[in-house]
């Protein structure tokens, strides 16, 4: 009945995961899709703190490149959407720990950022 409503699907669905159990994820999106389909149409429809919150549940079903690869998009949304707290979150997410881990981040997001 929920995907009578695109809207409030994609939004609908993260929120439920983020509170359910990681364990009962692989059951959650087996029925329901990716979770990194479902946070890029989050991103389509200009919810980007939104699509930030599928990074953990994107990490750990479809692996960290593929949650890197959204968070590098968060934080290209979120500065030029002037959400520079979002785009902080985002750079957190992309950085191992250290000064070094940051330079890593920005370069990373550098990088993806003249791709696109």
């Amino acid at each position: 009945m929920l995907a009578a409503f695109p809207a409030l699907y994609a939004g609908t669905v993260v929120a439920v995961a983020r509170k359910t159990d990681a364990a009962l994820w692989p059951a959650l999106f087996a029925a329901v899709g990716s979770p990194f389909r479902l946070a890029q149409s989050l991103l389509d429809q200009g919810a980007p703190e939104k699509a930030a919150a599928c990074l953990l549940v994107i990490n750990h079903l479809e692996g960290p490149g593929t949650a890197q690869n959204l968070a590098v998009q968060v934080v290209r949304e979120a500065v030029r959407s002037q959400r520079y707290a979002l785009a902080a979150e985002a750079i957190r997410f992309l950085t191992p720990p250290g000064e070094e881990g940051l330079l890593q981040a920005v370069g990373l997001v550098g990088r993806q950022g003249r791709r696109g």
